[in-house]
């Protein structure tokens, strides 16, 4: 979660930062894949802490759902080989259909500016995937 990152601003610039397109709700997915493909590790350290005060009112949760779904489906589309991208597109028209239809405007512009992952990282991505879906289960 970006509202509990803690990150080398070095490492962050370096990696491009937040893409401005995704703006919130699932922006760091794409930081951390550039951050792993530059060839910075990525760690979950529990005793760090760090404080995210979030605004008092809260929250729409559904605008929320519908970005993540969005902007995970152009994270896919940015660096993930096609299939993954294609599972994650029908993964998302299951869980919310209409953020999967909010990215169809910027999926144009995708392909310019999307890279593929080095083998290694994408390697750890499938099993990251491998793991979450066998502990969901």
């Amino acid at each position: 979660m970006a509202c509990a990152v803690v990150v080398r601003r070095d490492a962050f610039l370096t990696a491009g930062g937040f893409q401005p397109r995704l703006f919130v709700y699932g922006e760091e997915a794409l930081l951390a894949m550039d951050l792993a493909a530059a060839g910075h590790e990525l760690s979950y350290v529990p005793h760090l802490g760090v404080r995210h005060l979030p605004h008092p009112a809260g929250r729409d949760v559904s605008a929320r759902l519908r970005r993540e779904v969005r902007n995970r489906v152009l994270t896919a589309a940015l660096r993930r080989p096609p299939a993954v991208a294609l599972r994650t597109v029908v993964a998302a028209l299951r869980e919310c259909p209409r953020g999967a239809a909010e990215a169809v405007p910027d999926l144009p512009w995708a392909p310019d500016h999307g890279r593929r992952l080095p083998v290694a990282v994408e390697s750890g991505l499938t099993r990251l995937a491998v793991v979450s879906s066998s502990s969901a289960a």
